[in-house]
């Protein structure tokens, strides 16, 4: 496959920020850059881990769905004089949902961690991209991770699947439109990892890998200059397969994947 973005060969002469880093992806992929990178931020709205991994200045508790947290993170950031040129946007809350058994509460909750809450943040620092070019390396990158969750509409993902579907299309068109200012976006599609949310399904989970492995398979699609990244490949082009598939094969294999079949 070809090269979308210039590759990631070294992170020595970057600044990096790990958004939603106390857990999971997040968490390993911070793990690493702690040796890679010039300056590492990570960010989530539990810090305690950190403590033991991290030096102090290098972590701030921040709740991306507090526009007022954002806010202040964001003051820190201009104030350390952090030119912050790559992010990872691991942040993400998931909750088993279907519409027979609906929250909307927790809908909503789920929509503005996953979905609305990234505006602010994407604008405010692809802005300074734009506008302050010399700040900053020659190509700064986006990392968003995402899921296959937003490939197909599954059941029981009827919250956390749209946000997914969305934030696919989030970094599509923001591939499009940055490039002509040699900025970089990738697109992160795990299948099932092993994490604190996904402990949350009661189904089979096909092919689950661990964080180490998912965060390996994001720095090798990096490095080799991929838009989208998606593993592992055995069951994340079984999804792309099916999703070009008529509705009446669509439904009975999602149905048999998510353990709903009769």
């Amino acid at each position: 496959m070809g090269k979308f973005n210039k590759p990631i060969t070294s992170f020595k002469n970057r600044t990096v920020l790990v958004v939603g880093a106390s857990s999971g992806i997040g968490f390993e992929i911070s793990k690493e850059l702690r040796f890679l990178g010039r300056k590492l931020i990570v960010v989530a709205r539990r810090v305690d881990i950190f403590e033991k991994h991290f030096p102090q200045n290098t972590f701030l508790k921040t709740d991306i769905a507090d526009e007022n947290s954002m806010d202040k993170l964001f003051e820190v950031i201009e104030k350390e004089g952090l030119g912050i040129d790559t992010v990872f946007w691991c942040a993400a809350i998931y909750t088993p949902m279907s519409y027979v058994d609906f929250s909307y509460e927790q809908a909503q909750k789920i929509t503005t961690s996953n979905l609305t809450s990234i505006y602010k943040p994407f604008w405010t620092i692809t802005q300074k991209w734009i506008k302050d070019r010399d700040r900053f390396v020659e190509n700064p990158h986006w990392i968003w991770i995402s899921s296959v969750a937003g490939y197909v509409g599954l059941p029981g993902s009827c919250a956390y699947g749209p946000t997914k579907s969305a934030l696919n299309n989030v970094a599509e068109s923001a591939f499009v439109e940055f490039k002509p200012f040699n900025i970089d976006i990738s697109l992160v599609c795990p299948g099932f990892v092993d994490t604190r949310l996904t402990k949350k399904n009661s189904f089979p989970m096909p092919f689950i890998i661990s964080p180490k492995e998912a965060s390996r398979e994001i720095f090798n699609g990096l490095h080799r200059g991929l838009f989208e990244i998606h593993f592992p490949k055995k069951f994340t082009v079984i999804l792309k397969m099916i999703s070009l598939l008529p509705y009446r094969l669509f439904f009975q294999l999602t149905s048999k994947l998510t353990g709903r079949s009769k």
